[in-house]
């Protein structure tokens, strides 16, 4: 275990957050949290030699193999809007995560930015999970569900700065 795990560790049992390690891989940790009403499976990943740190946090549900092209088309439409972060998805068994890492070499790392870097992941996803059910479950295409989360967050009708006729615009039925 590496001076950055270190830190993971001492920042989650300060929280009395139950984490496991496992010996045969001492700079990984895993544990679940239950945010907003849903459960969360996190990662932390060090690698020691580059100092690092690597942090996963899965969303509570499995995104269907009908579906994962339309979340992946979701998911790089709103990548861009983040400072921090991306979200990702696995398209062989529809993991849908929020995936952050920060290069330490040289660098103290605050349990505080530990913490910080849990939230930011649970806040992410609970944010976006919405609309990505209702493009898997509510037969609503990436832009309707993405315009739609705009509306409810700014109350308003948005127009998107996408042009639904363009070329590559995937709508629902189109095959």
């Amino acid at each position: 275990m590496g001076r950055l795990m270190e830190v993971v560790q001492k920042a989650l049992r300060g929280r009395e957050i139950a984490f496991s390690v496992k010996d045969s891989s001492p700079h990984v940790v895993t544990f679940h949290l239950r945010y907003s009403g849903n459960n969360y499976y996190v990662i932390f990943h060090e690698f020691e030699d580059l100092e690092v740190l690597l942090m996963l946090v899965s969303a509570p549900i499995l995104i269907p193999p009908e579906r994962r092209i339309m979340v992946s088309q979701f998911i790089t439409r709103v990548n861009g809007r983040f400072k921090l972060g991306t979200l990702t998805l696995d398209f062989e068994d529809g993991d849908m995560a929020f995936r952050l890492g920060y290069d330490l070499e040289g660098i103290e790392l605050p349990e505080k930015t530990v913490m910080n870097m849990i939230y930011c992941g649970l806040q992410t996803l609970d944010h976006f999970l919405p609309a990505v059910m209702r493009i898997c479950f509510g037969g609503k295409t990436d832009v309707e569900a993405l315009k739609e989360l705009d509306e409810n967050r700014l109350g308003l009708e948005v127009r998107l700065a996408v042009d639904e006729s363009a070329p590559g615009t995937t709508h629902e039925g189109d095959t």
